[in-house]
């Protein structure tokens, strides 16, 4: 049978021994024993010719089945992590019933294999949802925590959730950011909205909003819900991640609070700027190229009264050393539009607004 290695290379298994892949020649695959490499310094070899296996030199070292079993359980962690939407911790569980207590022993710390279930899943592109099963998802439970819940009959049904105690805490922070990035597998729900607060030198999670879509409406619903909790404060700064919808309905409900930009999503809008505008491949082969344009990312260090100035510079370096064609212009006329602005026109959030977020996190 056959196998992937911790690197996800293809790894033979045979007998209680595995055996990496050398190198394939006219329909035959060439194996060596896995412990070739190591101290021990096994010979033993084989070749794969279709489904027949070959042993062509004997093995110095002992067979272990105990091991094989657990290449076979870390093996089957990911083949159902690549097709499964369940939590990695249930996958886990899952394939460790029945398991021997010798090739549990052997196998990596729950946490190690709970990351290579989530580096298996970013590898193949798939998204971390958060998955809610219709006999778990119970308000009753928690009753006195949510904030609002517009009901079942509600098509577009909001609810928000947030304990006495993180209503209080959020109510002493000056700056808050709000997270819209979690979408999840729940038929009612789109995606998940955090509301986190500056509390005590880290950001922290303190209200959790499940929302339908991302409209205006819905944003105006959950955040008048979750200012009525708070009482009469008000933040001073509200951190986003540039989404228009959200952007409006801050400046209408909260007109005294600054609204800024996040250092992370500022990149990230730069970076679709460059993929949107076809100037992604030359960005990775041209070494020279890449630095002239990562350097508009630093406009979110500079003081703000260079800024425009410093734009104006970047922009002519970038036209005359790289030529000036229309994936520059039109480049350099989308960050004038959203982020920079113009002597007539203003950017969509003021330029000192770029939070570098060096808030911690947990």
């Amino acid at each position: 049978m056959f196998g992937l290695t911790e690197r996800g290379k293809k790894m033979l298994i045979h007998q209680g021994y595995k055996y990496n892949k050398e190198v394939s020649r006219k329909g035959t695959t060439y194996w060596t024993c896995k412990k070739y490499r190591t101290p021990q310094k096994c010979t033993g070899r084989a070749k794969t010719i279709g489904d027949e296996i070959i042993e062509t030199q004997k093995h110095s070292c002992v067979p272990s089945q105990i091991d094989v079993e657990a290449t076979q359980i870390r093996n089957k962690i990911l083949q159902i992590a690549a097709c499964s939407s369940h939590s990695p911790m249930v996958i886990i569980n899952q394939c460790l019933a029945g398991a021997s207590e010798e090739a549990k022993a052997i196998l990596p710390k729950l946490e190690s294999l709970a990351t290579s279930i989530r580096r298996k899943r970013k590898s193949q592109g798939m998204s971390m949802e958060i998955n809610v099963e219709e006999e778990d998802f119970n308000l009753e439970k928690n009753k006195e925590n949510i904030l609002l819940d517009t009901g079942i009959g509600d098509i577009n049904r909001v609810i928000v959730y947030g304990t006495n105690l993180n209503i209080a805490r959020l109510s002493n922070c000056d700056t808050w950011l709000a997270e819209s990035i979690f979408q999840t597998n729940f038929d009612t729900f789109h995606h998940l909205w955090i509301i986190f607060g500056f509390y005590r030198d880290q950001l922290i999670p303190f209200i959790f909003c499940l929302l339908p879509n991302k409209n205006e409406e819905t944003y105006q619903t959950a955040l008048l819900a979750i200012l009525n909790a708070v009482g009469e404060m008000r933040p001073k700064f509200f951190i986003i991640n540039f989404e228009r919808e959200i952007e409006n309905i801050i400046k209408q409900l909260l007109p005294q609070t600054q609204i800024r930009g996040s250092l992370f999503y500022f990149l990230k809008f730069m970076w679709t700027a460059i993929q949107n505008k076809g100037m992604a491949i030359r960005f990775e082969q041209e070494e020279d190229y890449a630095v002239i344009l990562k350097k508009f990312c630093v406009l979110a260090f500079c003081d703000v009264k260079d800024v425009q100035q410093r734009f104006e510079h970047l922009a002519d370096q970038l036209l005359l050393q790289f030529g000036n064609i229309k994936e520059h212009q039109d480049f350099i006329e989308y960050l004038e539009n959203n982020l920079i602005g113009r002597n007539r026109r203003t950017p969509r959030f003021p330029i000192k607004n770029v939070e570098l977020e060096k808030y911690k996190r947990i």
